[in-house]
């Protein structure tokens, strides 16, 4: 294991932005450079008129973030910037190697390898002593990787962290952002970006000269499903949203597109490299009614005292296990409503249609009576319905059921208008009758006197 120690404070080294010049008669030497979407970051060394040799790092800037700064590093030797990774993409590490003079001044040798933590602004914030003299220098998944002469490599983060290997997440969602000098191979083809962005299983090779690494990453896609939840489902169209190639029940879907059908619906993305992924999502029936004129949303053991029609969304409807196509409803009684929709998923709803009576009151007496009846109903025994006229005299009891079961009753009363009238008549005459008589019995007794 190599031996390192880790410091968060300052290195004792000169550093200027766009002042500190070098000297004329000082010769540079630029031995590696990266270039960034907006920056171009040279390391190598300066060695002065004295024979003495610092580390040297210029960042030029690019478009419109114009910089000009320049780094310089003495660690009281002979230093040498060899190397510059990215290791986030507001940081980066520098590998320095340091020397120091034999006794007789007549060759450097080597003391230790340094790594120099920068920030995008050239500010020096931590670095990491090593004793091993590594041979080769790396820059991939935004680790700096340092190789030795046995081709052993450790990896060092933006936390100046020493690993034997990169981290990587078993699964990423809907992004993969990677980074990496040398050349990529994604899936056995050569690319030149590792952004991913696509639902798939990805192989990765890195190649830099002999180094190579590789490594294999899973990305899923981010599902969005856009519409009314209720609980966990939802009310009328969805919207599924999500990147690869998508299918509904089988169906290819256009990502965005509306789904108003019903029933639980099976979503299948096809990414890249075998990679599949299904889930389910239920759409519930969105059930309407009319009566009357008045259409309003259909309720679970609802009561209507009307005809009815009832529409859906659902593939097909059952009427008490018939065929239903939204007729209207005229038969009193408890009803089942069965609605179906995609991937046999069914709902069942219980509802009645209420028997009436109008034209009549309980208790009340009547000359003659007009009763509209809505249902089945019996009038002292004999079933009737429909629109019926009642003058007969005489005690009424009607019956309304429900099912077979009675529902309500009304009794009521027709008058005997005709014996009223005749008795009404007898009263008359008779005191018709009696005045006659009174008249003659006086008139008889008036002659008599004379």
């Amino acid at each position: 294991m190599y031996l390192f120690r880790t410091f968060a404070m300052i290195l004792s080294f000169m550093f200027a932005i766009g002042i500190e010049k070098i000297p004329d008669d000082a010769r540079t030497y630029i031995k590696y450079s990266l270039t960034l979407p907006d920056l171009v970051i040279e390391v190598g060394s300066v060695t002065y008129s004295d024979g003495n040799t610092d580390g040297l790092m210029r960042i030029n800037g690019t478009g419109t973030n114009v910089l000009d700064r320049i780094v310089l590093f003495d660690d009281e030797g002979y230093e040498i910037f060899d190397y510059v990774g990215l290791v986030s993409p507001e940081i980066y590490l520098v590998v320095c190697k340091e020397y120091e003079y034999s006794d007789d001044f007549s060759l450097p040798v080597f003391r230790r390898t340094v790594v120099l933590k920068y920030n995008i602004d050239g500010e020096n914030t931590g670095v990491v002593y090593l004793s091993e003299n590594f041979t080769s220098y790396h820059n991939h998944n935004y680790h700096l990787v340092l190789t030795d002469h046995t081709g052993t490599s450790v990896y060092i983060d933006k936390d100046l962290e020493i690993k034997e290997g990169v981290d990587f997440s078993a699964e990423y969602l809907n992004q993969y952002d990677g980074q990496y000098i040398g050349t990529l191979i994604i899936n056995g083809a050569e690319s030149d970006a590792l952004t991913l962005d696509l639902p798939g299983n990805y192989d990765i090779e890195i190649i830099d000269g002999e180094y190579t690494y590789e490594y294999r990453i899973i990305i899923s896609p981010k599902i969005i499903l856009e519409g009314e939840k209720f609980n966990d489902d939802f009310l009328g169209p969805v919207c599924v949203k999500a990147a690869g190639n998508l299918f509904i029940d089988g169906i290819a879907y256009q990502s965005g597109d509306q789904i108003d059908v019903a029933g639980l619906h099976q979503l299948t993305i096809i990414g890249v490299n075998g990679y599949s992924l299904s889930s389910e999502f239920l759409i519930l029936p969105k059930i309407t009614f009319v009566s009357d004129g008045i259409y309003a949303d259909f309720m679970e053991n609802m009561d209507s005292t009307t005809p009815l029609a009832i529409f859906s969304n659902g593939v097909s409807m059952l009427m008490d296990g018939k065929a239903y196509n939204s007729e209207i409803i005229t038969v009193p009684g408890s009803h089942v409503l069965t609605i179906y929709g995609t991937n046999n998923y069914f709902l069942e709803l219980h509802f009645r249609i209420l028997p009436n009576v109008s034209g009549i009151v309980d208790g009340e007496i009547y000359d003659s009576v007009e009763i509209s009846i809505f249902g089945k109903a019996y009038l002292n025994g004999q079933e009737v319905t429909g629109e019926i006229f009642i003058d007969t005299p005489g005690t009424y009891l009607l019956e309304l059921y429900l099912d077979n079961d009675l529902f309500s009753e009304f009794s009521f009363i027709i008058n005997d208008d005709i014996n009223e009238e005749w008795y009404t008549g007898i009263i008359d005459n008779y005191l018709n009758y009696v005045m006659l008589l009174a008249i003659i019995v006086g008139a008889y007794l008036i002659f008599r006197k004379k």
